[in-house]
């Protein structure tokens, strides 16, 4: 092999002498305009279009992706990057979130009128509460009392509370999944909700939405169905269009008065890790919200873990766009089209 290759380098180099006098080395920038590089006026019409159309009437839709206290590295941690038509961001994990990325709550709300909520979560707490114990345990520690319980979940779910403001976020996504089958069950809503009710009546212009087993809440919590801006339905254990409507149907028969007129529907979307699709598609999702249904309103769709469906094999965010188009066919396909 270096035989062979020999001559070849030795020609290589005679060339690179010969041709010196006339060739000079120089860097290529392989990087893609942006829109507003390639026409700043008229990218700032389109960007006031978009604000305009957000405005209007129209399938709201959200994507869920998580936060990060460190510098963002990749495209799919950036706001910035979303799509332009989604309308709401919401944000799990938010606490101590990065400054560059509550930075860019405010841009993309300015620029593209995205408003970004951060998740109030009690699976979060559950969980960790759920770690507590085990650590008392291997400790031979005895089990948190009730009164720890309770103090515990209050406490966390204020921690969590406490980021709206922090980062400077346009509202909160309660997400409840939680049962009131035991009186553990009742004093862990009565500690979470009792919370969030507090944050509603010092933040009546901000936005909630309610995320979850909202069917189960306590009498006492019931108002604030009537307080949030929209009420959101899991699509994990449904598929078909049928079953979504029942799982609606089943929030409005636990109570006369739960609130018809803001159902947002959630579907996943799936990861490479994991590409078995949990729950109805994005599009049969899309499909769902734009089939009239008596009785109540279907406003929009939802995607959780919405940063893996960046690495879709036949275009970056190809499901959520789908869904989209699907949702606002007359509407959005100009701004669905841009990142």
């Amino acid at each position: 092999m270096k035989k062979a290759f020999m001559p070849v380098v030795l020609g290589v180099l005679l060339m690179s002498g010969a041709c010196g006098d006339w060739t000079e080395p120089e860097n290529l920038d392989f990087r893609r305009p942006t829109p507003e590089e390639q026409n700043p006026e008229a990218y700032g019409h389109y960007l006031a279009a978009l604000r305009d159309y957000k405005q209007q009437p129209h399938k709201v839709s959200m994507m869920t992706v998580r936060g990060t206290s460190e510098r963002p590295t990749l495209q799919t941690q950036h706001l910035t990057a979303l799509p332009d038509s989604i309308d709401f961001i919401c944000v799990e994990q938010a606490e101590g979130l990065h400054p560059v990325l509550a930075a860019e709550i405010g841009e993309v709300l300015a620029t593209k009128g995205t408003r970004t909520l951060c998740m109030v979560d009690y699976a979060t707490i559950d969980a960790s509460w759920a770690l507590l114990e085990e650590a008392r345990e291997e400790a031979g520690q005895p089990a948190g009392t009730d009164e720890e319980y309770a103090a515990y979940y209050a406490e966390q779910t204020r921690r969590q509370l406490a980021c709206c403001d922090a980062s400077g976020f346009a509202g909160i996504v309660v997400s409840y999944q939680g049962r009131r089958a035991t009186d553990r069950d009742i004093s862990g809503q009565n500690a979470f909700m009792g919370a969030v009710a507090e944050w509603r009546a010092a933040h009546a212009g901000l936005l909630m939405f309610l995320r979850g087993n909202t069917q189960n809440l306590l009498d006492d919590y019931k108002p604030l169905l009537l307080k949030s801006d929209y009420i959101i339905v899991l699509a994990e254990s449904f598929k078909t269009p049928a079953e979504l409507t029942r799982a609606v149907q089943r929030k409005l028969d636990s109570d006369d008065n739960f609130p018809s007129d803001r159902f947002l529907l959630e579907v996943s979307i799936p990861s490479l890790e994991d590409p078995t699709q949990v729950g109805a598609t994005a599009q049969v999702g899309a499909e769902w919200v734009v089939e009239a249904e008596e009785g109540f309103t279907k406003c929009g769709l939802g995607f959780s873990n919405a940063q893996d469906d960046y690495y879709n094999a036949t275009r970056i965010y190809n499901n959520i766009r789908q869904a989209i188009r699907i949702m606002n066919s007359n509407t959005a396909n100009d701004h669905e089209e841009n990142l």
